[in-house]
C-alpha cells in the first residue's frame, strides 16, 4: 500500500481548497459518468468494449485514486483501463477527464495536461476539459483564461463558476467574485456537506475577512437553509468554530447559529461512549450515552446509538423508550 504523494499549494489557494475542487471535479465526473458523453466515431462493437473499459477504470479509480485509501498498484490499474478505453475510442470524453485526474493524483502532472488538451483538440467544445486543465494550472491568469472558457461554453458549469468565484475573490475583484459565486450557487445542486457546505464556508469566510459581512450572511444562510433535513451533529460543525461577535447586527443569523451549537458541544460522555463501543464495552457505553443525554439533550446520535444497541441486545421495549 502505498500513500498518496503530497502537492505544493497553487499561488493564491489554499491546499485544502485544492484538493477540494479537485474532488468536487471528481464527483462530478463519477455523478454523471454512466451518462458516458463521447463524440462518437467508433462502431458499436468497439463502443461497448471502450465503454467497458471505462466502467472498469472507473470502479478501480474510485477503489484506489483518491487520497482516502490511495493504493498506487489499484489507480495503476485504473490507469490502464482508461488508457485503453481512449485507445479503441479516441473521443469518449468521460474516460480523459476521469484519466487526468488519476494522472495528477500518481503525480504524473505532465501527464495530466496532456491528456486534457488531447481531448480539448478532439473535442474543443468540452467545457469540462477547460475547468479540468483549469484545476491543474498553477499560473492564475491562465487559469482564469481557462475557466472563463468554460463559462462561455457552458453559462451554467456549476464548477468553473464557483472556482472562477475563488479566484477572483482572492485577487481582491469582489464584486464579480460575489457575482460568479451567486452563479454557481443558483446553478449547482447540492450534494454533500462535505464537499458543497464546507466550500460555501470557505468563500463565506473570505467575504467576511475582505469586510463584506452582509454577503458572507447570505452565504452562511445559504448553507442553513441547504443543509435542512440534514443531521443537526454535522451542521453544528460547519458552523462551530465561526466568530459570531462581527455579526452583532445580524441578530435572526446570530440566533441561528446559536441554537445548533448544542448539538456538537458539550459531547465528552458521547465521545467515551463511542470510544467504549469500539473496545467493546457495551454496558459501559450505554451508560455513558445515558449520561450524554441527561447532561446534554440535544445530540441526536445518542438516541440512534441507544435504540441500536438495545435491538442488538434483544430489548426492543427499550429501544422504542
Amino acid at each position: 500500500m502505498s500513500t498518496c504523494k503530497t502537492r505544493t499549494s497553487l499561488r493564491g489557494i489554499s491546499a485544502t481548497m485544492k484538493r477540494l475542487l479537485v474532488l468536487i471535479g471528481a464527483v462530478a465526473i463519477g455523478l454523471s459518468s454512466y451518462g458516458l458523453f463521447s463524440v462518437r466515431g467508433v462502431g458499436n462493437d468497439q463502443q461497448r468494449t471502450a465503454i467497458e473499459y471505462y466502467r472498469e477504470g472507473h470502479d478501480l479509480y474510485w477503489r484506489g485514486c483518491v487520497s482516502d485509501g490511495y493504493d498506487q498498484e489499484i489507480c495503476e490499474e485504473a490507469i490502464e483501463r482508461l488508457e485503453k478505453a481512449i485507445e479503441i475510442d479516441s473521443k469518449l470524453a468521460d474516460a480523459y477527464l476521469l484519466l487526468a485526474t488519476a494522472y495528477w493524483n500518481t503525480g504524473l502532472e505532465q501527464k495530466s495536461d496532456a491528456i486534457l488538451r488531447k481531448l480539448i483538440a478532439v473535442d474543443p467544445q468540452n467545457a469540462d476539459a477547460y475547468y479540468k486543465l483549469s484545476q491543474f494550472t498553477e499560473d492564475e491568469k491562465e487559469r482564469k483564461r481557462l475557466l472563463a472558457k468554460a463559462i462561455e461554453l457552458d453559462p451554467k458549469h456549476p464548477e468553473a463558476h464557483g472556482a472562477l468565484g475563488l479566484l477572483l475573490l482572492r485577487e481582491g475583484e469582489v464584486d464579480d467574485a460575489i457575482r460568479e459565486y451567486r452563479t454557481h450557487m443558483e446553478v449547482t445542486p447540492f450534494r454533500t456537506i462535505e464537499v458543497d457546505g464546507n466550500q460555501h464556508m470557505y468563500f463565506a469566510l473570505l467575504l467576511q475577512e475582505a469586510g463584506r459581512l452582509e454577503e458572507a450572511v447570505e452565504i452562511y444562510e445559504k448553507v442553513l437553509s441547504l443543509t435542512q433535513g440534514q443531521r443537526r451533529f454535522q451542521r453544528c460543525h460547519l458552523f462551530i468554530a465561526l466568530d459570531l461577535k462581527p455579526f452583532a447586527a445580524f441578530d435572526e443569523f446570530i440566533r441561528k447559529v446559536q441554537a445548533l451549537r448544542p448539538y456538537c458541544t458539550n459531547l465528552e460522555h458521547r465521545n467515551r461512549a463511542v470510544q467504549l463501543e469500539r473496545q467493546g464495552k457495551t454496558e459501559e457505553a450505554v451508560r455513558e450515552w445515558e449520561l450524554q443525554i441527561k447532561e446534554n439533550p440535544h445530540p441526536e446520535e445518542a438516541y440512534f446509538a441507544l435504540e441500536r444497541i438495545h435491538l442488538s441486545q434483544g430489548q426492543p421495549e427499550k429501544a422504542l423508550e
